[in-house]
């Protein structure tokens, strides 16, 4: 059994009687992954948020984060499983390098720095800056003043 750290993410339908539906989806989350021999190490509740286009005509819903650990071949079947449950609009698994750890002080968080990786953005920048003082030094030539003569000519 090849086991394996996931960071999932879970955008679920708020419906009509939105607590009791969220906790009978989450059920159903928590009971597919202990199907697959699956340990859920923390739900994240990331709070009602409404989305920028629509997703199956809806236009918010609730999210959640959960970290699991389980079989890397058990991922593909939970995914189909609740690809048609319409309750479930949207999830995504994310395999993580390492074991997430969590803080003791603030249950359903997890630290930074175990988990997200260096922002793109940053590194992108950083490069970008290198390239250009490179290209600065080696490619410059110096340049002579222009005369007030040379400009009348």
């Amino acid at each position: 059994m090849n086991t394996g750290y996931y960071e999932a993410m879970f955008i679920i339908n708020t419906g009509d009687d939105e607590e009791s539906s969220r906790n009978a989806v989450l059920d159903e989350i928590v009971a597919e992954v202990k199907k697959h021999k699956g340990t859920v190490l923390n739900i994240d509740p990331m709070g009602k948020k409404q989305f920028t286009y629509t997703i199956a005509k809806k236009r918010d819903g609730y999210y959640y984060l959960i970290y699991i650990e389980i079989d890397t071949q058990a991922i593909q079947k939970m995914k189909e499983k609740f690809r048609i449950n319409n309750r479930i609009l949207r999830e995504m698994f994310i395999r993580l390098e390492k074991e997430p750890q969590f803080n003791a002080s603030e249950e359903g968080t997890v630290t930074e720095s175990e988990v997200k990786p260096e922002p793109v953005q940053e590194v992108v920048e950083e490069t970008m800056e290198q390239e250009v003082e490179e290209k600065a030094d080696d490619s410059v030539p110096e340049l002579e003043p222009i005369t007030e003569e040379e400009i009348e000519e």
